[in-house]
């Protein structure tokens, strides 16, 4: 049979009503009909024509194939990104279990195994999974609870990173993962296993466990201390700085050379540890008050990557280990052997490291001024 212009006209119109909204995907039908019906000599009918070979295209109906085709593009990539999720999360997870192992058995190395993990899970890992979700189904609750779990994840993450290196913030992103899970995520949790059909129990326990992490979790945020407990701590260290400058009024006429020695070392180690954290010399109360619970850059300001002590510090231990003739010190002091004292990692450390390393500001000054009343108490 010969088709005209009109009959091409016909298909073309016909085929957009049917459902076929893609025009590349039109065309293409038009060229397969075009084809069967011209090759077919037995009749010049053109209804009867198109009404027999029409049908061999779908089961149902002709849209069948236009969802077909949306279903194709839709998910043309889709193997190649579920892969890159699984691989990005197993690299994630491997730098995260590392840095945790490192972190915790103080190795060097640590810090940068964390933040690259986060940034895989946080750049490459959720959101993958998320569009994904989204290829897979359109959006609507599930999809958007995926959505709300993949930010709570990227917001704990980063919290969880910046409360282990003491970085600024970490308290807020904590306190706003708490709030997506708590009050955004658990809702909508709510509303879609409301809105279910089956009302599973396991969406119901899954609420009730995501409730009682918010609980626990909640428990590790790390509020601010009383002002009450915050002026007693500055009140204590003030207390120290009172009672060395009465000592040293009234006892320094008693000590000799080697002891006036591990006094100035104390005294350059203190105003070496203030001048490289805030960049000028401030007092004990307010370098405390300024630089709270932070271990990372009072340990970086005292000590190199190799965990190696500073000139100062270093200095400090062979004064004070040259101090054997003073018994009294030695056993206030509970020195003896240098290298008995078990360190986090339950090796041997020196008494430099034991007593500095991996330590608070607060904790440092007062070890300092503890080795100083206990020499001035020495000579009592």
């Amino acid at each position: 049979m010969e088709l005209s212009s009109s009959h091409v006209d016909f298909i073309l119109s016909d085929l957009q009503n049917k459902g076929i909204a893609s025009e590349d995907l039109r065309l293409d039908l038009l060229d397969h009909i075009c084809c069967l019906m011209e090759s077919d000599k037995s009749s010049d009918d053109f209804d009867g024509l198109y009404a027999q070979y029409l049908p061999r295209f779908f089961e149902k109906d002709l849209k069948e194939i236009q969802d077909e085709t949306d279903l194709l593009i839709r998910f043309s990539n889709y193997y190649v990104m579920k892969k890159f999720m699984f691989i990005s999360g197993g690299i994630s997870t491997a730098l995260f279990t590392l840095g945790c192992l490192f972190k915790v058995m103080h190795w060097p190395g640590a810090a940068v195994l964390l933040v690259s993990g986060a940034a895989f899970m946080c750049l490459f890992f959720l959101p993958t999974i998320f569009f994904n979700s989204l290829k897979e189904n359109k959006m609507g609750l599930q999809t958007l609870r995926i959505l709300i779990a993949v930010v709570f994840g990227i917001v704990i993450t980063t919290s969880i990173v910046f409360k282990v290196m003491h970085w600024p913030f970490a308290n807020i992103l904590w306190t706003t993962s708490m709030v997506l899970l708590a009050f955004v995520y658990l809702p909508v949790h709510i509303i879609q296993w409301r809105r279910s059909e089956e009302k599973n129990t396991s969406m119901y326990l899954a609420a009730l466990l995501i409730f009682c992490a918010v609980a626990l979790l909640f428990t590790l945020t790390n509020l601010q201390p009383s002002e009450r407990v915050s002026n007693a701590r500055l009140e204590s260290v003030a207390q120290e700085e009172l009672t060395l400058a009465y000592l040293n009024q009234n006892e320094a006429s008693l000590l000799d050379s080697a002891e006036r020695m591990v006094l100035n070392q104390i005294h350059l180690v203190r105003n070496k540890l203030k001048t490289r954290l805030f960049e000028s010399e401030i007092s004990d109360e307010e370098a405390v008050e300024r630089m709270g619970n932070n271990i990372t850059h009072t340990t970086h300001a005292l000590f190199d990557q190799n965990q190696e002590a500073c000139n100062e510090l270093q200095v400090l231990a062979k004064a004070v280990e040259g101090l054997k003739s003073n018994s009294s010190f030695q056993e206030m002091m509970r020195m003896g052997d240098q290298e008995v004292y078990v360190g986090r990692d339950k090796e041997k450390w020196p008494w430099v490291k034991y007593t500095f390393y991996h330590l608070p500001l607060e904790q440092i000054l007062t070890n300092l001024n503890k080795i100083e009343l206990t020499l001035f108490l020495s000579k009592k």
